[in-house]
């Protein structure tokens, strides 16, 4: 059984997965995209480098060019059956997008279920099931930019930064199990200070963190929420939710909030944070491969 992976964290680009290759089963085969802007892929339009395209517009555009792509690998490979889509980040907003059964046109929804035999969201963020950002987030996101940044660009650079430096931190919660958790705020490590430092510069997309954050299911929370939830409860589609115990509290959040929806979820480690697949890659496939054997009921892996 194949496992189609699709990177779209958004300031990563496809190389960070790259650990994978040394530890995959011999019966999975891991094929990866990068998504329109990033390296190797399809330029922006004006529009999106502009943040000006309705964002609404844009995520249905990025969910037509996933399909287009599963097309292209299943009628590619002959695959004896379809692709179970993984996405991670950001990339779980379209997982959504597919699942929901009024996001998408018609048509196009039918020909993802099509080449979709389940989906998996990795570490989805808060903002996809409408909620509002953690303490975590705010804290590593807010506050003055230095006297010497004047420029847009400088900006940019510094929230990008920031960003990643919250992301990719290890956090420390407590009562999650609890109708009000305590989430970590303050970092208790970084994967920078554990990975290959040329392996994070090769996959770092900074400048695509700006388009990131403008594309999405919707501008409004409430109706975010409203679609997560249909996309949940559907039963065209099978979806699963995986995290990890020490990844950031937004991304916890999620998971709760999935929780209360019926989603299926799966914790991965105890231990790991958002880049779980790039520090232990071994212990990252295993538990998607368990996932995916549950989700379709053939064996994976």
């Amino acid at each position: 059984m194949p496992v189609s992976y699709f990177a779209n964290f958004i300031d990563c680009a496809i190389e960070l997965f790259s650990p994978l290759n040394t530890v995959l089963p011999k019966k999975v085969r891991v094929i990866a995209y990068n998504q329109r802007g990033y390296r190797g892929s399809t330029p922006l339009s004006q529009g999106e480098l502009q943040l000006t395209d309705d964002r609404r517009r844009l995520t249905v555009e990025y969910a037509n060019d996933l399909i287009e792509f599963l097309e292209y690998i299943v009628a590619k490979y002959a695959l004896p059956r379809k692709p179970i889509v993984l996405g991670w980040s950001k990339g779980t907003n379209l997982l959504l997008a597919l699942a929901c059964p009024t996001f998408l046109p018609l048509e196009l929804r039918n020909r993802a279920l099509k080449v979709v035999s389940a989906s998996i969201m990795y570490e989805a963020p808060g903002n996809a099931f409408g909620l509002t950002p953690t303490k975590d987030y705010t804290e590593a996101m807010s506050g003055p930019y230095p006297e010497h940044v004047t420029t847009e660009e400088e900006k940019k650079a510094i929230t990008a930064q920031r960003f990643s430096n919250w992301i990719s931190g290890f956090y420390k919660h407590e009562n999650l199990t609890e109708e009000s958790p305590i989430y970590g705020v303050d970092p208790v490590g970084f994967s920078a200070d554990s990975l290959e430092k040329e392996l994070l510069e090769r996959s770092s997309e900074p400048a695509l963190v700006p388009l990131g954050f403008h594309w999405g299911l919707s501008a409004d929370a409430k109706e975010r929420a409203e679609l997560a939830k249909l996309a949940i409860e559907q039963t065209d589609l099978p979806i699963a939710m995986a995290w990890n115990g020490e990844t950031a509290g937004y991304i916890v959040s999620a998971v709760k909030a999935g929780q209360a929806l019926g989603a299926k979820v799966y914790k991965l480690d105890d231990k790991g944070n958002h880049l779980f697949f790039a520090h232990e890659p071994k212990k990252f496939i295993d538990g998607i491969c368990k996932i995916a054997t549950d989700l379709t009921g053939h064996t994976v892996g």
